[in-house]
């Protein structure tokens, strides 16, 4: 991981792309609504196929939260209101709260590595774990294990200033995309178990690929300093359809540089590699696990 260098970064880096947005937009939220929306004509034919759909489901929203990332910073849309009008949407589609997210990320961003940073619920206390004890860090939210990760979001959000007026439309929005999308898995309440589907999914599956993505893009080798460990990852098509969208795989790019938009990374990166500050990028998201557990004790 190459340290933040005082570089003249070329204007045409920086641009933003409403088109591009519009498509993140529609893909990324449209995919858990695809998936609500099969749900009962799935339980017609299995409920075990229902129920299997919680996997796909939980992926499509995890990559959904991408979305909201790309909101906080603002790098989606070219009009800061159509960002936070999308990001705020995200969330109700996700149950993450915009405003806390924003503050949490921001400081993720000023405080990687260090005791500071909100996200080491992904990555932190592994410096010397054993193989059983990282097996366990990694599948435990599979359990529901990372539900913590929301009362970190309830905790920042109850110590923000903000107008009971925004606050309630905020709870509104939520309340009716929430509400849209129980309607939509049981066919009008019709198979009430199908609504429990979305918040199981998000709850495991959706938060084992998110803290998956963290594992990879911070967590230290043995002996190396946790402080701003970046990785950026090589983009492949096995492990694209679960793990990443929207070039989230340039992640140490993007912690470096964060207000380039991301559909700008993949040629920013190139550019970086040949003014001769490259980012430390792993083959694959499987062989920085496959590095990680071969260097646990």
């Amino acid at each position: 991981m190459s340290p933040r260098v005082k570089l003249t970064i070329p204007d045409r880096f920086f641009e933003k792309s409403d088109l591009w947005g519009l498509r993140a937009t529609l893909r990324l939220l449209g995919m858990p609504l695809l998936w609500i929306v099969l749900l009962p004509y799935l339980n017609g034919i299995s409920p075990w196929l229902a129920l299997a759909a919680a996997v796909p489901l939980g992926i499509a929203i995890s990559k959904t939260t991408i979305l909201v990332h790309e909101a906080v910073h603002g790098t989606l849309f070219r009009t800061p209101a159509a960002n936070v009008i999308v990001g705020r949407l995200a969330g109700w589609w996700t149950v993450v709260d915009f405003a806390a997210f924003e503050a949490l990320h921001r400081k993720h961003h000023s405080h990687v590595g260090d005791d500071d940073d909100p996200q080491l619920l992904d990555y932190g206390d592994l410096a010397h774990a054993s193989r059983l004890k990282l097996a366990w860090h990694l599948f435990r939210p599979l359990l529901g294990w990372n539900i913590r990760h929301m009362l970190v979001l309830m905790r920042q959000r109850l110590a923000m200033q903000r107008s009971w007026r925004v606050v309630l439309g905020e709870i509104a929005g939520l309340f009716a995309i929430q509400f849209s999308f129980y309607l939509l898995a049981t066919n009008g309440g019709e198979h009430p178990w199908l609504g429990l589907l979305l918040p199981v999914a998000a709850a495991t599956v959706g938060l084992f690929m998110s803290q998956l993505r963290g594992f990879c893009e911070h967590v230290p080798m043995p002996g190396e300093p946790g402080e701003m460990r970046l990785r950026s990852h090589t983009s492949n098509r096995l492990e694209r359809p679960f793990l990443h969208y929207l070039n989230y795989n340039f992640h140490g790019e993007h912690h470096l540089y964060p207000r380039i938009p991301s559909r700008n990374l993949p040629a920013f990166a190139r550019w970086l590699d040949e003014q001769g500050h490259a980012i430390e990028r792993s083959p694959s998201y499987i062989a920085t696990l496959f590095a990680r557990w071969q260097a646990a004790r």
